[in-house]
């Protein structure tokens, strides 16, 4: 799929999969361009200084977690290329993700209860960086 930007400055992105630093995405107030990043930072400082905060951590939690167990745990310790390991690697990202839903379930259930091994905050950590994990094994750039 071909996208086409208008990134501003009369400057033009053309590829399939533009990063954030390619696309800034504009919203029309008024008829004038605004930078969606610009706008949220200054309408919500508080949210957005910790949706990047917890950005960093979610980082630093992986990273900790690659060092402690290294990549063979999502692949299996299969070649990703092959798709039928790949798709392997997937469903078991998605059995990993799908039991953290379950945890945060129980959690959201039993309010009053206090786990000693996995939190609520946790256990999202965890859910959004198995999303993250998915979407590189997908894009097959996991352990390169």
């Amino acid at each position: 799929m071909l996208c086409v930007v208008n990134v501003g400055s009369g400057i033009t992105y053309m590829g399939s999969t533009p990063t954030y630093y390619q696309t800034l995405k504009y919203n029309t107030m008024k008829n004038k361009k605004v930078d969606a990043v610009e706008y949220c930072e200054e309408k919500y400082p508080h949210m957005t200084k910790e949706f990047r905060w917890m950005l960093k951590h979610m980082y630093v939690t992986f990273c900790e977690k690659q060092y402690d167990y290294g990549p063979q745990n999502i692949s299996l310790g299969r070649d990703l290329q092959d798709l039928e390991n790949k798709r392997k690697s997937l469903q078991g990202i998605w059995f990993r993700s799908n039991d953290k839903l379950s945890r945060i379930d129980n959690l959201l259930s039993n309010m009053e209860a206090n786990p000693k091994n996995e939190s609520l905050e946790d256990s999202y950590l965890d859910l959004a960086n198995y999303s993250v994990i998915a979407h590189i094994v997908n894009k097959n750039k996991w352990a390169k």
